[in-house]
C-alpha cells in the first residue's frame, strides 16, 4: 500500500499559502485554527488520500519548510519510506529569515538545483547582491563571494577574468540598480564577458533606504511633502536591452506565478548557466519574484498583481538563444 506524508517544519513556515495555492490536487488547506511558532496559519494536508507526492509545495515552498515522502507498505515486510522533495542537495542550511512570500529564495533553490544537475559545484562562485540580504545564497554550499553593498556585477567581471575556468554567476534585484546604476551591466554587456547575471525583479521600485512603491508603467511623481524620496520611473525592460547587444548569448524572463512558469523559469537558468559553460558568451536571465516589503493583502495577492500587471508590461519568454558572438 501506498501512502504520501507532507511534513511542515512549523519553525520556518511563515504561512505564505503558496503551497496551497499550487497544489495540483487541492491537498493543503491553510488551518486558521493552528497557528505556528511565527504567527501564522500553517498548512495542513487535508486530503491525503489524494496526494501523489508530486512535490510542488516543497519546491514552491520559499521558506524551505515543506518535506514530501512517499512510504510503500508491503505485506510482511519493513515499509519503505523515501523522501521525494526537501532541501536542496547544496543547500544543506535554509535561508535567512526573510519575508513571508519573498522569492529569492526560490531563485537560489533553482539555481542550486541546476549546479547539482551539472555537476559544477566545484567550478561554480556566486556572488550575491540582493538589496534586503534576503537571498538563499548565503546557504549554498560552493564557493562564494557575498558583497551586499557592493557592486556583484564589478565583482563578477573579476573574478572571471582572474578565473577563466570558473562558471561565476552575479545575483541581484532590481533596486540594487538603483543603488548602483545600470553602468555596471553596460560595461559587462558591452564587454562581452562571459558571465551570468540573473535578476530578481520585484514589483516595487526605488532606491535603499527610500520609501518603496508599486512599480507601475508609468512614472509617478513621489510627494516630498509627505516625505517620499523614491525616484520617478517606468520599468526597465533588461531582458529585451540585453537580447540587442552582440556578444549577449542568451537572453529571458521568467516568473513563479504559476506551475508551468516555475519550470520554464528552472530552464531559462539552466540554459544561462550552460551557456557559459559552453564559453558562448554573456548570459542574463530577468525573474519576476514576489516581494512584500509592500502592503499587499497576502503573498499569493502579490503574485496574482504580477500575473495580471506585472507581465503584461514584461513579457516572459526567450529574447535571444546563440551558440557565439556575432
Amino acid at each position: 500500500m501506498f501512502s504520501s506524508e507532507v511534513v511542515i517544519n512549523e519553525e520556518r513556515c511563515r504561512g505564505c499559502g503558496y503551497c496551497v495555492q499550487f497544489c495540483p490536487r487541492e491537498c493543503l488547506e491553510l488551518d486558521r485554527d493552528k497557528i505556528g511558532p511565527l504567527g501564522c496559519a500553517l498548512p495542513v494536508l487535508t486530503k491525503a488520500e489524494q496526494c501523489n507526492t508530486c512535490g510542488v509545495c516543497a519546491r514552491m515552498c520559499p521558506h524551505w519548510a515543506i518535506e514530501v515522502f512517499a512510504t510503500l507498505k508491503i505485506p510482511e515486510e519493513a515499509p519503505i519510506r523515501e523522501k521525494i522533495a526537501g532541501l536542496p542537495k547544496l543547500m544543506p542550511s535554509p535561508p535567512l529569515a526573510n519575508c513571508a512570500g519573498c522569492q529569492h529564495p526560490t531563485v537560489g533553490r533553482l539555481i542550486a538545483g541546476v549546479i547539482a544537475e551539472l555537476g559544477l559545484r566545484d567550478k561554480f562562485v556566486a556572488l550575491d547582491g540582493i538589496s534586503c540580504g534576503g537571498s538563499s545564497v548565503l546557504s549554498m554550499d560552493f564557493g562564494q563571494v557575498v558583497g551586499i553593498y557592493d557592486d556583484p556585477i564589478e565583482m563578477a567581471l573579476a573574478a572571471k577574468r582572474a578565473h577563466p575556468d570558473k562558471v561565476v554567476l552575479a545575483l541581484l534585484n532590481s533596486p540594487k540598480f538603483d543603488i548602483i546604476g545600470y553602468d555596471s551591466l553596460m560595461r559587462a554587456l558591452t564587454s562581452s564577458e562571459k558571465i551570468t547575471i540573473i535578476n530578481c525583479n520585484d514589483p516595487l521600485y526605488g532606491p535603499w533606504p527610500a520609501k518603496w512603491r508599486v512599480a507601475t508603467p508609468v512614472s509617478c511623481v513621489p510627494d516630498p511633502a509627505a516625505g517620499e524620496l523614491t525616484v520617478s520611473k517606468y520599468h526597465v525592460p533588461m531582458a529585451e536591452m540585453a537580447a540587442t547587444f552582440d556578444g549577449v548569448a542568451y537572453s529571458a524572463r521568467g516568473a513563479f506565478t504559476s506551475l508551468d512558469d516555475y519550470e520554464h523559469t528552472k530552464s531559462y537558468l539552466r540554459t544561462a548557466i550552460q551557456k557559459q559553460v559552453h564559453n558562448a558568451g554573456f548570459s542574463f536571465v530577468d525573474v519576476l519574484c514576489a516581494c512584500m516589503v509592500l502592503s499587499y493583502e497576502n503573498p499569493v495577492d502579490c503574485l496574482r498583481w504580477i500575473k495580471e500587471e506585472m507581465v503584461a508590461k514584461l513579457p516572459l519568454g526567450i529574447y535571444k538563444n546563440t551558440d557565439r558572438e556575432r
